[in-house]
């Protein structure tokens, strides 16, 4: 096997296996972030459920969303509040079926003088995860943080990949870390 006629397979294989996300936020610059002292997660997102994409978007996967929202609120010192929270905190997954088509040609090295070309498709999932943090006094979102990338991972590892998820999302929240809330 020509090198020529396995390097798209290698490059599009190479981006299944990838668990890099691409990283987006926004945030509203008149809100004071360190004036929140409490937060509550969106208790209806854990229960909606894609069920095309049974894999990918369960209610056990929403719930470490939720586990690992509820950590890096936490590490910027919000405490949980069911009662009266500063701050609303909600998310959404996105699920999307995407393809990929790709040539492999075997033969010589000038593609004008291959003898045999195929073309395969490659099916894969896309999905988008969605935080949104929201001041509950003015019912207006002040953060919002999404993670982009193609879904390939295991059961075993989706636990895991969630926490760096939603890790890397909150990387880009305006309070790194609060370890003394203001009175």
């Amino acid at each position: 096997m020509t090198l020529l006629r396995i390097l798209p397979v290698i490059g599009f294989m190479a981006l299944l296996s990838c668990n890099t996300a691409t990283i987006e936020s926004e945030y509203d610059p008149q809100a004071d972030f360190s004036s929140y002292q409490t937060y509550t997660v969106c208790m209806d997102d854990l229960d909606t459920v894609d069920g095309e994409h049974p894999l990918y978007d369960s209610p056990e996967n929403r719930e470490y969303v939720s586990n690992a929202i509820a950590m890096a609120m936490d590490e910027r010192g919000y405490a949980w509040s069911e009662a009266s929270p500063d701050l609303h905190v909600g998310f959404q997954i996105m699920l999307e079926d995407r393809e990929v088509t790709v040539t492999q040609c075997s033969g010589y090295a000038n593609k004008e003088y291959w003898p045999e070309c195929t073309l395969n498709t490659y099916h894969y999932v896309e999905g988008t995860l969605v935080i949104s943090v929201s001041d509950l006094a003015t019912n207006q979102v002040i953060w919002q943080g999404s993670a982009n990338g193609i879904l390939n991972t295991p059961d075993a590892k989706m636990k895991k990949l969630i926490d760096k998820t939603v890790q890397q999302i909150f990387e880009q929240y305006p309070i790194q870390d609060r370890t003394v809330l203001a009175p």
